[in-house]
């Protein structure tokens, strides 16, 4: 939700950003937008495409045996001294959050999809690639810092199970994963945040696929490097 930023409502796998999936360019995958080659600018896109890395990413069921680790993260050095870095929330503060941060810190869940409406409602940008976020449990506190390293705006029908695998929460199928987030996206809280109390889904909802790595851990005490 991919849902995740200061003072802005969560969004589903969102991050929101919700956060990524595939070959850049592959047919039938729907437009890319940027994806990680090299330096390089993210194109325009549609006006409908906006948003924000600090929005809450979906990520819509629990995480089994998900728990915080540091199995192939690569840290860069201390962090103390970084500039400050925009928040990357999954779904609302709670024990889903917390699933699914530990899913992200021990290298299971590298993706995110996240509602392109709520970018649209909020007049924000899609990330670019190479964006650096810190990943926030549901205290608050920066536990990694990831980049971006794709996003894609797809049709929710367009969704394959190679995507539904990356979120790491288990989903086994597609209709799993799926259902997973309608539950997310259909919840009195999301509507609330796109302030339309009806909202729903269906195969043509465009959605914003996010890949992203772990570049650093971080201590959630202090928000420096844990090494």
């Amino acid at each position: 939700m991919a849902l995740d930023r200061p003072g802005t409502h969560a969004t589903a796998c969102l991050r929101v950003g919700e956060r990524h999936c595939h070959v850049s360019g592959r047919p039938g995958t729907g437009p890319v937008v940027a994806a990680a080659h090299g330096p390089q600018s993210l194109p325009v896109v549609q006006p409908e495409a906006v948003h924000n890395s600090a929005r809450p990413a979906c990520s819509c069921s629990p995480v089994p045996g998900a728990g915080p680790g540091t199995a192939g993260h690569v840290r860069l050095g201390a962090m103390s001294n970084r500039e400050p870095l925009k928040p990357f929330l999954l779904a609302f503060p709670g024990p889903l959050r917390d699933q699914l941060v530990g899913a992200v810190l021990a290298g299971t869940k590298v993706s995110t999809t996240g509602l392109l409406a709520e970018y649209e409602a909020e007049k924000e940008e899609l990330p670019p690639v190479g964006e650096r976020s810190a990943l926030i449990d549901s205290d608050g506190r920066e536990t990694a810092v990831l980049e971006v390293t794709e996003v894609r705006v797809l049709r929710l029908g367009d969704v394959d199970l190679q995507h539904a695998i990356d979120e790491g929460e288990g989903h086994a199928s597609v209709a799993e994963w799926r259902a997973g987030h309608e539950r997310f996206w259909h919840s009195e809280e999301m509507r609330e945040a796109l302030g339309d109390p009806e909202f729903t889904v269906d195969d043509d909802t465009r959605v914003v696929v996010e890949r992203f790595r772990v570049v650093e851990l971080l201590d959630p005490a202090t928000g420096a490097d844990s090494r």
